[in-house]
């Protein structure tokens, strides 16, 4: 019975670790994908609109272009807002395997 119960304990921790790993790996990658929408993607697709506007302006592209920037950049910042929001589940699930605030899970390590 105590050997059953030292299997089910490792089991279990093995279990978290993953899981924990799981959750740190993602919270990585949505921080990645949230400086990137910031920093890089979309100011480009914004001053590709600002771009399409003024072309727009003197008839040198048409209505739809323009649309289609402007959709573009839409989608982007839904983009950008679902990685806040997937990186914070993240370290919200961090929380909850480690008992920890994120903030001292990762001071820890």
């Amino acid at each position: 019975m105590h050997y059953q119960a030292l299997d089910l304990y490792q089991a279990q921790s093995n279990e978290i670790a993953a899981q924990l790993r799981q959750q740190v790996a993602m919270a990585e990658q949505n921080l990645k994908s949230t400086q990137l929408y910031q920093t890089t993607i979309l100011p480009q697709a914004r001053l590709t609109v600002e771009s399409a506007m003024a072309a727009y302006k003197v008839n040198q592209v048409d209505f739809l272009t323009l649309l289609d920037n402007q959709l573009t950049v839409f989608n982007y910042e839904i983009s950008l807002v679902t990685a806040i929001a997937n990186y914070n589940k993240a370290l919200a699930e961090i929380d909850l395997l480690t008992g920890k605030t994120p903030d001292e899970f990762m001071h820890q390590h």
